[in-house]
């Protein structure tokens, strides 16, 4: 019997390794093919399968580039997060569930200034990932959230006919002296959900934001950055690092730099009003010294020359980049995938360091020293992404005692295929396509997705507003494909979602793009939970049982749908032989983009849940 077992050890070993071996050899033939049309029509000529494996490997290279970003770009990644540890210290002992959902927005203030710090930790993960227009959507959604907080303890109500970055400028020029909260976190200001605007500096005279070493932001601007990041009209060279080039060392230019600062700008103004907010409830308890040091703690990193910043060298088990920053290793960043971020001995590691933040938090000194503040930020985002690994595992173990015998990992495996797939390809039309618009909306598209499908997997419903840009990238693609007069019109003008849907002739999927819409902004008139409901509606053939859990990832899964079509139109044009191998590889995966009745029975059915419209006959 003991034999017996030592045999099936060997061979199980040997597996792993010729596994290992296949895998190695197939990915470096991935890398060996120039991202060019005349290189990947070469190999597709060969077999689909080598096509696929040069998608793979754009994928891997991608993340082997994330153990590899450089240091001044984590550097400004990380500093908007300098106040975390203070914060993390005042808020355990109002929020003592550790089973908190990271991405919940949460019921009390407690939780949901718990909420506003791992949606800062949210958005530095995909900064350091190269991901900006996740980044900047989480972004987006937390300045407008605090902007409003602001406007209710000032009681500035927005004018009928006020743009949205006026009434920013105008409440963050008042300051804010009161310390009294509402009886729950209330969202109670309104932002145009659909609004696009130039990039401009509010009319009204204002005041900006002052933070350490003398930085100056204007909320207004910002909010209007991140606005335009999403819509694929501002920064889509830095955008494009992600998806075009992968994330390769020595091609992130001065774009990228200011992308970053647009981004780290909305996460500093944020959680300055978290700090406040969590001070004036620990005034309100009695706590007076926190709430002072809540106050006074530093913004941003400290200099290296300050005795309160050590420079002995770490002794904690964090990656290390140039100039000595310590920063959060790949076991922290990647997708919370079963074979990836959910490996129970990855769990185990980013656990080992999220138990040494919680010794410092106790006040202890773990390794016998103090820590420089990148270390201690180090460390604070590695216990906020244990939260959320364990989270999403208590979340597949909910979910395979819900659907019992029909629960199956491989199902999960076969979408994150899919989406690497099309995330690459819509990629791959970034770099192809003949004009800087289409580059622009497939790059965007492609970038938009990958962050998508990872919020999703944490179950955050952010991950349906960033679904949304790809939708309108998506829709915008198609109509330079199909319009490119109109196309050309909408660009000038700057043009809505909507605009591009009913161009790109999909204007019945109204009421998706009406649900993705109402997670885009936290504002007066937005209603998750009629998000929820309306893509619980369209879905086809739900399970009632089901159908809660399902809606967002059926969501996701058809803009997803519509992303592979439309590169598959793109790619007939420009490479058609990678064409038709893609639409092998998708079909390998479970998605049959060939069957056009399909999808068009899909639409039909969304159109029926449109306001005032016939329930046949779909517009088009």
């Amino acid at each position: 019997m003991r034999k017996s077992k030592k045999l099936k050890r060997r061979i199980s070993a040997r597996t792993r390794l010729a596994q290992l071996t296949t895998a190695r050899r197939a990915d470096q033939r991935g890398r060996d093919v120039p991202p060019t049309p005349g290189a990947y029509e070469a190999i597709a000529e060969l077999s689909h399968t080598r096509v696929a494996e040069a998608l793979i490997a754009r994928h891997n290279l991608r993340m082997a580039g994330i153990t590899e970003f450089p240091g001044w770009l984590s550097y400004a990644a990380l500093s908007p997060l300098a106040p975390m540890p203070i914060l993390d210290q005042a808020l355990q002992p109002l929020v003592p569930d550790p089973a908190r959902l990271p991405s919940g927005i949460g019921q009390s203030w407690p939780e949901h200034l718990s909420w506003g710090v791992d949606s800062g930790v949210s958005v530095v993960r995909l900064l350091l990932c190269g991901q900006l227009v996740g980044a900047a959507a989480i972004a987006r959604n937390q300045l407008e959230r605090w902007t409003t907080h602001r406007a209710w303890l000032a009681q500035i109500p927005r004018k009928s006919d006020e743009r949205s970055e006026d009434f920013i400028a105008r409440v963050w020029s008042v300051p804010i002296d009161r310390t009294t909260l509402p009886d729950a976190p209330l969202v109670a200001a309104a932002f145009e959900s659909d609004s696009s605007t130039a990039l401009r500096h509010p009319d009204a005279d204002h005041a900006h934001a002052r933070f350490s070493a003398g930085l100056e932001v204007c909320p207004a601007q910002t909010w209007i950055a991140l606005s335009e990041i999403i819509h694929g009209r501002l920064f889509t060279e830095a955008i494009a690092w992600d998806s075009r080039d992968c994330l390769g060392q020595g091609r992130a230019g001065s774009e990228v730099e200011l992308a970053f600062s647009v981004i780290t700008d909305a996460v500093r103004l944020s959680v300055s009003d978290v700090r406040k907010v969590l001070a004036a409830i620990h005034l309100e308890h009695g706590s007076r010294n926190l709430a002072a040091r809540l106050c006074e703690v530093s913004d941003g990193f400290s200099e290296r020359g300050d005795d309160t910043c050590r420079t002995e060298i770490p002794v904690i088990p964090v990656l290390v980049r140039e100039s000595g920053l310590s920063c959060p290793p790949l076991h922290t960043l990647m997708p919370l995938l079963p074979a990836e971020g959910l490996r129970p001995a990855i769990e185990a590691s980013v656990s080992r360091w999220g138990r040494k933040y919680d010794s410092v938090l106790r006040g202890e000194r773990p390794d016998g020293r103090l820590y420089r503040d990148d270390e201690l930020v180090t460390l604070g985002f590695a216990w906020h992404r244990a939260a959320s690994i364990r989270s999403a595992v208590a979340a597949l173990k909910a979910e395979k005692r819900l659907m019992a015998t029909r629960f199956d990992l491989d199902v999960l495996n076969d979408r994150a295929a899919r989406w690497v797939f099309v995330s690459e390809a819509l990629a791959l039309c970034g770099a192809w396509a003949l004009l800087p618009q289409q580059r622009a909306a497939a790059c965007t598209a492609a970038s938009a997705l990958r962050s998508a499908c990872w919020l999703w997997l944490e179950d955050d419903d952010r991950a349906m507003a960033v679904t949304r840009s790809v939708l309108e990238q998506t829709a915008r693609l198609r109509t330079w494909r199909i319009k490119p007069g109109r196309a050309a019109k909408l660009e000038e003008r700057a043009a809505p979602p909507t605009r591009w849907l009913e161009a790109a002739g999909w204007r019945r999927l109204g009421p998706l793009n009406l649900a993705l819409s109402e997670f885009s902004h936290l504002v007066e008139r937005s209603d998750w939970e009629r998000g929820r409901r309306i893509l619980g509606d369209i879905q086809v053939e739900a399970n009632p049982e089901t159908a809660t859990f399902t809606a967002r990832g059926n969501a996701l899964q058809l803009v997803e749908e519509l992303a592979a079509r439309e590169v598959t139109a793109n790619l007939t044009v420009l490479a058609p032989n990678t064409a038709t191998a893609f639409q092998r590889i998708l079909s390998d995966v479970g998605l049959d983009i060939e069957d056009d009745a399909l999808i068009e029975s899909r639409l039909s059915e969304i159109w029926k849940f449109a306001p005032g419209a016939p329930a046949t006959n779909a517009s088009h």
